[in-house]
């Protein structure tokens, strides 16, 4: 569907390859002093096929897959360098299918595995990231207390993963990062 004229995917991997890279990042990105820097609650943004982004200046669009997305930007792999700095347009996909294109502008890039690097893109304004991926309805007041979407977005996760037939430590794995949640948050 996104295949098409002037259209390029430069990261040419299997699904089972693209999961393997994206759990890799997300085991990384635990450490404490990662997740303080970070601004917005990112949540992780599975597209199958992929997302369109035009990037000023480029002859084609790219197909790229996403790693996730927050309020305020978005983070996807893609099979070769992008100048920091550079004006974008993504195709985010809604969760009733519709494309939003939001513009952006790239901000990181880092090579994380061979030819493959890890993209950020700031969002010239904030979205609504409930059009993009499922929350949870109820907001918990406490101080302290965790984010009901990142549990539902967790347990999503764990749902595919376990359907996909993933490795039982791609399971224990996502099963301790709720439970890293849980104790993290509301303890």
């Amino acid at each position: 569907m996104l295949h098409g004229q002037n259209c390029v995917d430069s990261l040419r991997l299997s699904d089972e390859e693209q999961r393997f890279i994206l759990d890799e990042l997300d085991r990384v990105i635990r450490a404490p002093t990662r997740r303080e820097l970070r601004q917005d609650l990112r949540y992780r943004y599975v597209v199958r096929e992929g997302l369109l982004v035009e990037v000023e200046g480029a002859t084609s669009r790219f197909i790229v897959r996403p790693r996730n997305l927050s309020a305020g930007g978005i983070s996807f792999l893609h099979g070769t360098f992008l100048y920091p700095g550079a004006a974008c347009v993504v195709s985010l996909r809604a969760t009733d299918g519709r494309s939003v294109h939001v513009a952006g502008r790239i901000v990181r890039c880092r090579c994380v595995h061979g030819r493959v690097h890890e993209i950020g893109v700031r969002f010239q304004e904030r979205i609504d990231v409930g059009q993009f991926v499922v929350l949870g309805r109820a907001r918990l007041k406490e101080p302290g207390a965790y984010e009901p979407g990142e549990v539902i977005q967790l347990a999503l996760e764990l749902q595919d993963l376990a359907l996909q037939t993933a490795p039982r430590h791609t399971l224990l794995r996502k099963i301790a990062e709720l439970v890293e949640l849980l104790r993290g948050k509301a303890g």
